[in-house]
């Protein structure tokens, strides 16, 4: 998917019309983000907005930092009061949260059909709604299936070939977890929080299931059953740990200490940090494929892109365009988005030094090719944050406790029921 011709180079003039500066001259643009509030990625990051500032001498970019954890609330709450930013970060349901509190600016018109044309077509219909993108795409996440290849020779398993059914999946589990009885055979999110929801999505989709289904509760049938069934296995086998963020196991990835891990590209980052082991060795322990299949014969993946919404209230639009294109599409950003924060480009033919990097990294590939056209959408918007915690508290449930499947379900069916009413 990711192309790297020198042919395929890129325009970094913004498309729609708009100059660098605003018609009466210099503009600064607000602009919200967590990176700029995280210790590790900070410093990067502003590196790169002072790069853009070089570069754009009439546009300067004001930085409002905010934790992630705290960035929806407080840009409703602004939008709200009257006093929004011009430019945001945005990730996951955020985006569609705000875009239905009227607060995001399509970007269509202001993007022009050959940006468009760019993005990587899965990318750019997950943030399409009513035909108009609401956000532009900066830093690919998907979730993908990692497997360390040390541990899968250890336990006397292929080391090239991962499991492509969840049955085999369970085999390679049951063998690893008496080969090897200190690794923690998978590491899986079991967290009951949106984001938990986010990663067991694919998962549930490719036992067949559609917990919320055109807008629907749809938990009490037998392919969400298969799936519950499928996480209390991995609880009472010993296959998981119950309750873990994703975070949770990624210093233990790097300690070579769980085999199978279900994670972004960023788990690369975080081993290589850790352990300090160089590309050529990280690569030759680990590597990424689809999610193994289950009752519906389809790998599925999920996207946790990162991504730039301009507010519609900003009125400096031409300019807040100039800078979120240059973010999500220049050679210089693009290297940013693989080397510091370990993801991939949005843009289907990078070029320059980030083309480079994805073709000497055989997980970035693997990521470009094989992950991303699995993609599926998530049932994003109003409902969808409050309806996470009954699907996830009833997986957790099923994961620590006999209670039958079918009550757990139609307990699921009722809350969430009501969630959605």
């Amino acid at each position: 998917m990711f192309g790297v011709t020198a042919a395929a180079a890129l325009v970094v003039a913004a498309c729609g019309g708009g100059g660098d500066g605003g018609e009466d001259g210099p503009v600064t643009l607000t602009v919200t983000t967590w990176d700029a509030a995280e210790e590790e990625a900070r410093d990067p990051y502003l590196q790169l907005v002072e790069q853009f500032e070089e570069e754009h001498p009439d546009i300067t970019i004001e930085q409002e930092p905010i934790p992630f954890s705290d960035i929806e609330q407080q840009l409703l709450q602004r939008v709200q009061a009257g006093n929004a930013p011009d430019v945001t970060q945005l990730a996951g349901n955020y985006t569609f949260n705000l875009n239905a509190a009227g607060a995001l600016e399509p970007l269509d018109e202001l993007a022009g059909d050959e940006y468009l044309d760019q993005i990587v077509p899965e990318v750019r219909e997950l943030v399409t709604v009513e035909d108009e993108l609401i956000s532009a795409p900066w830093a690919l996440q998907p979730v993908g299936f990692w497997y360390n290849k040390d541990i899968l020779a250890e336990a006397g398993l292929d080391p090239e070939s991962p499991p492509a059914t969840i049955d085999e999946l369970l085999q390679q589990l049951e063998i690893i977890s008496q080969e090897m009885p200190d690794v923690i055979p998978l590491g899986i999110d079991s967290t009951n929080r949106v984001f938990g929801l986010d990663v067991n999505w694919p998962w549930m989709t490719t036992f067949g299931a559609q917990p919320i289904a055109d807008g629907a509760a749809a938990v009490n049938t037998p392919e969400m059953a298969e799936y519950l069934e499928f996480m209390r296995t991995l609880a009472q086998e010993g296959y998981t740990e119950v309750n873990q963020p994703i975070g949770y196991y990624r210093p233990l990835a790097a300690d070579g200490s769980v085999a199978f891990v279900w994670d972004q590209p960023i788990m690369q980052a975080v081993i290589q940090q850790t352990s300090g082991i160089e590309d050529e060795a990280f690569h030759e322990q680990w590597g990424v494929t689809t999610l193994p299949t289950g009752a519906s014969g389809e790998p599925a993946s999920v996207a946790q892109d990162h991504q730039f919404g301009i507010l519609a209230s900003s009125e400096n639009k031409e300019a807040a365009w100039t800078f979120v294109e240059w973010m999500t599409r220049s050679d210089t950003a693009m290297e940013h988005v693989v080397a510091n924060k370990g993801a991939l480009p949005p843009i289907s033919e990078p070029t320059g030094t980030a083309a480079e990097m994805i073709d000497q990294s055989p997980a970035l590939q693997a990521w470009s090719d094989e992950v991303i056209p699995t993609l599926v959408g998530l049932p994003w918007g109003p409902d969808y944050g409050s309806a996470s915690e009954p699907i996830m508290v009833g997986v957790q449930q099923m994961m620590t406790s006999d209670r039958a499947v079918q009550d757990v379900a139609d307990e699921m069916q009722g809350q969430l029921e009501s969630e959605l009413q």
